[in-house]
């Protein structure tokens, strides 16, 4: 581009100039169709797949068309008390899509569909024989009381709210609950129903089977019925398989111990739902003008990346060249990079998992080796990796986020959900706000609190370690949390056995105590070791040390720490027996290969139950005393024997990593999900204005207005402290006060 500035290739209007009128116009558009797709004979074909495979359960549906027969069926769900509830959109944008037809179930009457915006694929007119918006609005007030069962209440709960301003509120969500009973599944509504309520007898159909490519909207209404009205029928089934197993005093619940998890269903994870929806329907405002700051900033930082990335290749040229490749390199072809790595500067095995790769992983382990220090491929991943970072923050992020934010109306509607984890973690989509780096912190600056309001950054300190304490119990532990001191500073003088004020980042006069500082440092890459269960040889190499002094420094912690080390050990034992592990307010993780043999052998059919116990005691003994670099070649030998080998042990020792760390990171992610409704629920919050906009991790980020700024971070504070209730040390947390995310702090009186 030589001199020219990209910035003015940027053209997005400014908040205030958001033509809102084109965005209503574009909701109101018919969804676009592929283009491969001749409409009308893909519909007919749809038409005879959905008699073929649905025509007798649509036998038993009904298609409603009358606003009268709508109420009079809301009616009668009342009376029942129960209804399971599903909706048909014309996308996956709640915020920006229609609904389609909604469909209901309770137990008195058959599955319905009420279409609500079918079209004309002709032209593309509304059909008639439909229910009004005002029917649906009257119907869904009918039914706030009842017990309303979703699969994914987050999206039909929004959906209906968009159409008709009605708030339901889920009583089961058979998708989460499906989550807190086995995270390892799928959680599709057709795979569990096949599975749980057809016994794996019926193959489920979905929608790509029948209608791929067709906007549902443009299926004529008697077709979409055999496949829409079937949804809450399955939904209510699921429930009651369901309900069985998480309803406290119910038989299956006490057989297989769930009553914990049942009541942490209960009361923790269905009432954060209303708060996540709350928080979507809110939004973040969004500054282009920021924006457009900051496109220019990091378009000009890439460019020069890109120039120092290409002469950081100059001691490689004549390689580069000899081996055909284009001079400088592609940095966006991997292949090219590749080449690079391990044919010219033969760089070998970095990372395990990835011995030939080029990405994010390799490049991290190669400037973090001792090895590469001073050799110009250490220049040169280094280069790569600026260019790499700045790409993504203009493509992922500026441009990503200022295009979403034009197309809704100047604001972002992330999703937030919670059944993303199998740690029961928060997570992000649509866009992840979770993922806005905060590395580079003035990419948040474009998220704004609005007009007379302050954004109230508040996090959590040391959530992690205090969930440790408070899950292991260690005397030791939990007096360095009371004693009021750094906490990895006073780990740190355990560790090394040395005075506390050694041990600190600072001196008396402010100065840096460089010692104190790593011996801080290695205290805290240990904590977070254990937290995230790293193995040794990652520890090593975050301390930029050999396999002997992580151990060296690991028993250092253990012993200083025994009931803790007690609590790893017996945790980890424990869960290797039953298969699964609880945490400290109920939630299970489960880890079926931990109940498995090491190895496992298919033999041919035939063969005869004494000759296979003893050829798998043989081959079991020949894998376990067989070396790491043996083991394949002696996999290759069974298997000449026509013998399949199933490997578990990678499986086991991945588990068994895992065990301490869910313990860890389920416990904080309750935490934080108690803090966000303590902020949600708390009556003066609501009365002066403030809304909850954003969880990141154990970060809470509330909108606040100025006039109330004071009271509200008190209040905001000691709903977050208050979500500790039940730890056995008390939590802490860190405020920030600004106009906008990541801003410059202010104080407030």
């Amino acid at each position: 581009m030589g001199g020219v500035r990209c910035v003015s290739l940027f053209t997005l209007p400014q908040r205030k100039e958001v033509d809102i009128a084109t965005i209503t116009k574009k909701i109101k558009e018919p969804p676009k169709v592929k283009s491969t797709i001749n409409l009308a004979q893909a519909i007919k074909d749809a038409e005879s797949k959905v008699k073929e495979t649905l025509g007798k359960d649509a036998e038993g549906f009904l298609l409603i068309k009358s606003d009268e027969e709508f109420l009079a069926y809301c009616e009668q769900a009342k009376k029942d008390g129960v209804v399971a509830i599903d909706t048909e959109t014309t996308g996956l944008d709640a915020m920006l899509d229609n609904i389609v037809g909604v469909c209901l179930y309770s137990p008195s009457q058959k599955p319905m569909y009420a279409p609500i915006n079918h079209l004309s694929p002709i032209t593309k007119d509304k059909l008639g024989g439909q229910l009004s918006l005002e029917a649906l609005k009257k119907g869904m007030e009918l039914l706030k009381g009842s017990k309303c069962i979703f699969h994914n209440a987050y999206f039909d709960i929004l959906i209906v709210y968009q159409a008709t301003k009605v708030m339901l509120t889920a009583y089961w969500d058979t998708q989460i609950s499906s989550h807190l009973l086995n995270e390892n599944e799928s959680h599709s509504l057709k795979d569990l129903y096949a599975k749980y309520i057809l016994n794996n007898q019926v193959d489920a159909t979905y929608f790509s089977d029948l209608f791929d490519g067709i906007p549902f909207c443009y299926i004529p209404p008697h077709v979409a019925v055999a496949y829409a009205a079937k949804d809450p029928l399955m939904t209510y089934k699921l429930f009651k398989f369901q309900e069985n197993f998480l309803t406290e005093d119910s038989e299956g619940c006490k057989e297989y111990g769930l009553e914990k998890m049942a009541k942490f269903q209960r009361e923790e994870v269905m009432p954060t739902l209303p708060v996540l929806i709350d928080m979507k329907l809110t939004g973040m405002e969004f500054d282009f003008d920021e924006a457009k700051i900051l496109k220019e900033k990091y378009t000009k930082l890439k460019e020069d990346a890109v120039v120092a990335f290409n002469k950081s290749l100059e001691p490689f040229k004549e390689e580069i060249i000899a081996h055909n490749l284009p001079y400088p390199l592609n940095y966006n072809s991997s292949q090219q990079v590749k080449e690079l790595f391990y044919a010219i500067a033969q760089i070998g095995i970095v990372y395990r998992k990835e011995p030939t790769g080029t990405g994010k992983n390799v490049r991290d382990a190669i400037l973090a080796l001792d090895r590469f220090k001073g050799k110009p491929i250490r220049t040169v991943v280094e280069c790569l990796t600026k260019v790499k970072e700045y790409d993504k923050v203009i493509s992922t992020f500026i441009d990503k986020l200022s295009e979403d934010a034009k197309l809704h109306g100047g604001r972002i509607y992330g999703n937030i959900r919670m059944t993303s984890t199998v740690t029961g973690r928060l997570a992000g989509s649509e866009p992840n706000l979770m993922q806005v780096p905060s590395k580079m912190k003035d990419i948040r600056r474009m998220f704004t609190a609005g007009e007379g309001n302050y954004l109230v950054s508040c996090d959590f300190s040391k959530q992690e370690p205090c969930c440790l304490a408070s899950v292991c119990k260690d005397p030791a532990l939990i007096e360095t949390f009371h004693s009021g001191l750094d906490i990895y500073s006073k780990i740190a003088s355990m560790i090394f056995n040395l005075p506390y004020e050694d041990c600190l980042e600072h001196n008396p006069d402010g100065s840096t105590n460089k010692d104190g500082k790593e011996r801080r440092s290695v205290a805290k890459k240990v904590v977070l070791s254990i937290l995230y269960s790293k193995g040794l040889k990652t520890l090593a190499e975050d301390l930029h040390a050999d396999i002997n002094k992580a151990q060296e420094v690991m028993d250092a912690v253990k012993t200083a720490f025994p009931v803790m080390a007690k609590w790893m050990d017996d945790t980890v034992r424990e869960a290797c027996r039953v298969g699964y592990e609880d945490n400290l307010f109920g939630r299970r993780r489960r880890w079926p290969e931990l109940l498995k043999p090491s190895y496992e052998f298919i033999f041919p059919k035939g063969t005869d139950e004494n000759t296979i116990a003893y050829q798998s005691a043989i081959f079991r003994g020949k894998l376990k005393r067989a070396r790491f670099s043996d083991k394949f070649k002696v996999k290759q030998s069974i298997e000449a024997k026509g013998v399949r080998v199933i490997d578990n042990e990678a499986k086991q020792a991945e588990a068994k990593r895992q065990i301490v760390n869910f313990a860890i990171q389920s416990a904080a992610a309750a935490i934080t999900m108690r803090a966000m409704r303590n902020v949600y629920n708390n009556q003066r919050l609501r009365e002066i204005g403030c809304k909850l906009l954003m969880s990141v991790h154990d970060e809470l980020i509330v909108k606040v207005p100025r006039k109330y700024a004071k009271e509200a971070v008190q209040l905001i504070e000691q709903c977050m402290i208050g979500a500790g209730e039940g730890l056995v040390v008390p939590l802490a947390c860190d405020t920030e006060v600004s106009d906008r995310w990541y801003g410059e702090p202010v104080e407030v009186s």
